[in-house]
């Protein structure tokens, strides 16, 4: 069971037709710092990535039960097409929206105290939505 820490948008991505879902590991004690660059630094991303369409949703969820040692977040992309997930261009946007930020040297942080476990492509198949 899973709860929402940091989204792009409120609800469910109802556009999307593939998820790209990360199961991440973060380093002991970690879990805030992990979360707030996330906050500060991807997030303002994400959100200029659905703003030009190039993805439909962003959001990280911490594991509420289950197995923590397997991993304790998950998260989530929305897109529309294959196509728009293999073009994202994050490291493009992040100079965009931080200017002046280097991106290998955030990314590098945020990989120091964190490690993806697994990584998996979901395809909506059908939506059962009010």
């Amino acid at each position: 069971v899973f709860y929402r820490e940091i989204g792009c948008q409120p609800g469910i991505d109802k556009n999307a037709s593939y998820f790209m879902i990360n199961e991440i590991t973060v380093n002991p004690g970690r879990s805030r710092d992990y979360l707030v660059m996330q906050e500060e630094y991807f997030k303002p991303v994400y959100d200029e990535l659905i703003k030009n369409k190039e993805c439909t949703a962003w959001s990280i969820w911490a594991k509420w039960s289950g197995k923590s040692e397997n991993y304790q977040f998950v998260s989530a992309e929305g897109f529309q097409t294959l196509e728009n997930m293999e073009t994202e261009n994050l490291a493009h946007t992040f100079g965009i929206v931080h200017h002046g930020l280097d991106y290998g040297q955030i990314s590098k942080n945020l990989e120091g105290i964190k490690e993806t476990k697994n990584a998996e492509v979901w395809k909506v198949i059908f939506r059962v939505l009010p």
